[in-house]
């Protein structure tokens, strides 16, 4: 939990420091410097535009670990879909948020149990053009609500902590619609109360996570 809040503390530092710094240009979205194989993006094109975006989810690899049970095992692949929004604040950082559903399995479970992520997204980007194209590359960090419904009927549905550190970017193919997709890690840790017994059960899922999506300029 350390290492989030200094994670945290460094994105909100960036964030933070692109603010003041584009406090002092002429405006919110102040031309950047480019070679001459890269252009500026087009003003008021997409990148200074809200944007809708649809999603499919892919998590490969990692683990599920039973927190204080000393348990853990490999976890098969999930999948899953959603939906993000992000608002341009700056040239460089966009904020939105996201609800993503995804479904996971622990290595040798029946079935899958559905996580559902209801998160706030922060966003350093930089834009440029490229043949008659405006793109974004981009790093964002997706954190906030899960929620687990566990297939295993001796479980209560359990919240906690979603986070992902994600990779990528977006082409515009026209002033309206582009397409992304991101690579990355994420992590989700619930608390998951058992019936009748009592007591609770803490999963964490990590993994490497995939995205890839299509988007609309609003």
């Amino acid at each position: 939990m350390r290492s989030i809040l200094l994670l945290l503390f460094g994105l909100c530092s960036i964030v933070a420091s692109a603010s003041v710094v584009q406090a002092q240009d002429s405006g919110p979205f102040p031309e950047p410097v480019y070679g001459d194989a890269i252009q500026a993006p087009s003003r008021g094109g997409p990148v200074e535009r809200p944007r809708l975006g649809v999603h499919m989810s892919l998590g490969a690899g990692g683990e599920v670990e039973f927190d204080g049970m000393g348990l853990s095992t490999d976890a098969d692949s999930s999948l899953g879909f959603g939906l993000r929004f992000l608002y341009p604040l700056l040239t460089y950082v966009s904020v939105g948020g996201q609800v993503e559903v995804l479904y996971a399995r622990a290595e040798g479970m029946p079935e899958r149990d559905p996580l559902l992520d209801l998160q706030l997204v922060l966003e350093g980007r930089y834009p440029f053009r490229v043949a008659q194209h405006d793109i974004e590359a981009y790093i964002e960090m997706p954190v906030g609500l899960t929620i687990l419904f566990p297939s295993d009927s001796a479980l209560d549905n359990g919240t906690g902590l979603a986070i992902s550190i994600l990779f990528g970017g977006r082409i515009w193919l026209t002033d309206r619609i582009g397409l992304y997709t991101d690579i990355g890690w994420g992590m989700h840790h619930t608390h998951n109360d058992i019936r009748r017994v009592g007591g609770t059960v803490e999963p964490i899922l990590r993994q490497m996570i995939f995205h890839v999506g299509a988007q609309l300029a609003l």
